[in-house]
């Protein structure tokens, strides 16, 4: 409630008691009259529509409808309207106009259930979870934007996705902390000031009603990087990370001008709704990659793909994407002028052994503004057996098209390099065979 900063994150552990504080601190934002914002939209979400009806709806109804009476729920709308302060409530019906409205939105609807409102502040619940991607985290800061408004973040972490890299880490680096110890637990706070966040991490114990049994006894049986995030809201590297040699504090880099002779390769999965293509430059003396721009779009012609794609682009030297079974996606694009190539590699894990490779020898460098592959490669897991064990089975993996896209690059590039590696080997070993015994 101190805080001043733009952005409040409250991470916690599980059972922490971040939703019963998120209406009052939006209450707060609204009505208080020296902070208070007034009339207008302000944004709840939640990570899901059915957390939205069982954790977040009856937080806000017993505090604005029950506990202060100024809110009321528009259910087709999925709207708190707003009571004006020493008056009443303006609708009559759910279109009517209002004094104030709280529009409650999920993320799971994705980016476009955010697009409906210049939001004065917004709270948004569990925004650590896999259906907060770096979409809908943009899409949220669009609808802030033009008020200013602030932003209250409650969560317990579940990766290392975009929360992580946008609040947690930038909160970090260079902001003063503060940490508070009782017999229960720990809590820890850090202003940043000149990043606008203020980040607020305890364990679930600091809740006088979490049972210490309960929690030291999965304190013993879960692994240590789960338990960090799950039950002390604080970062570690959890089991199942697949891209598990991606280096965030060497690998991400500010962005630079691509030299206009450094040959440039594209990646792309192919889809209806959500077509990616992720361009690299390859430095010609020291063989790094650099992931510089990605492209995303959908719904769209493959004529239309294709003069976006190139868009201000020389002609790659190889663009490589789709599955085995997609070769009508690479014959049109190839007669609207961009040929694609088929990966050489079909099997997923196989594919994603290349894109190891790449990460721990060639490194790969991601500019600093490609929030979605960053945001991916964070959240990219596999899912976890009764044990807390990883299985074969990649989490949601449909949902991971800058995944895709790379897989069929690098598969392509490790193919071919190693063979043009192998064919000069034998060159250079047939050369010495041939030369005279001295």
């Amino acid at each position: 409630m101190a805080a001043t900063t733009r952005i409040i994150a409250m991470v916690a552990g599980t059972g922490g008691g971040k939703t019963v504080f998120g209406p009052w601190w939006l209450f707060r934002e609204i009505y208080d009259p020296d902070i208070g914002r007034g009339a207008g939209d302000y944004l709840a979400g939640s990570a899901s529509f059915d957390l939205l009806q069982q954790k977040m709806l009856p937080e806000m109804m017993a505090v604005f409808a029950y506990a202060l009476r100024v809110g009321r729920w528009w259910g087709a709308n999925k709207v708190i309207e707003l009571r004006e302060p020493g008056g009443g409530f303006w609708a009559r019906h759910s279109a009517d106009r209002m004094w104030g409205r709280i529009l409650l939105r999920s993320a799971h609807a994705g980016p476009n259930s955010f697009e409906s409102a210049t939001a004065k502040a917004a709270w948004i619940d569990e925004g650590g979870q896999d259906t907060y991607t770096a979409a809908v985290w943009e899409a949220l800061e669009r609808r802030l934007a033009l008020e200013m408004g602030r932003l209250l973040i409650t969560t317990t972490l579940y990766n290392l996705g975009y929360l992580v890299q946008n609040v947690l880490e930038p909160a970090q680096k260079g902001g003063v902390v503060t940490h508070l110890t009782s017999p229960r637990g720990e809590a820890t706070r850090t202003i940043n000031e000149p990043a606008g966040i203020t980040l607020i991490q305890y364990d679930s114990l600091i809740n006088p009603r979490y049972s210490e049994q309960e929690y030291r006894r999965i304190e013993g049986k879960m692994e240590r990087g789960r338990f960090q995030l799950f039950y002390r809201g604080r970062t570690a590297k959890l089991p199942g990370m697949i891209i598990h040699n991606f280096n965030r504090e060497t690998q991400i880099i500010p962005p630079f001008t691509i030299k206009p002779d450094w040959p440039r390769y594209v990646g792309l999965d192919f889809g209806g709704s959500n077509l990616i293509a992720l361009f690299y430059a390859q430095d010609p003396l020291g063989e790094n990659l650099y992931l510089f721009r990605t492209y995303h779009s959908g719904g769209n012609t493959i004529e239309n793909y294709t003069k976006e794609i190139l868009d201000g682009e020389p002609m790659p030297a190889a663009c490589v994407g789709g599955s085995a079974s997609e070769n009508q996606w690479r014959l049109d694009f190839a007669n609207a002028g961009l040929p694609i190539l088929e990966p050489p590699i079909t099997d997923v894990e196989i594919g994603i052994g290349r894109v190891l490779s790449f990460h721990g020898g060639r490194k790969i460098f991601v500019f600093s503004n490609q929030t979605e592959y960053l945001d991916e490669i964070g959240r990219y897991r596999r899912k976890l057996d009764d044990a807390g064990n990883p299985s074969d089975e990649i989490l949601n993996k449909r949902t991971f098209h800058t995944r895709d896209a790379e897989r069929y690059l690098l598969s392509w590039l490790f193919e071919t390099q190693n063979a043009e590696d192998a064919l000069i080997i034998e060159r250079q070993e047939a050369t010495a065979l041939m030369l005279p015994i001295m």
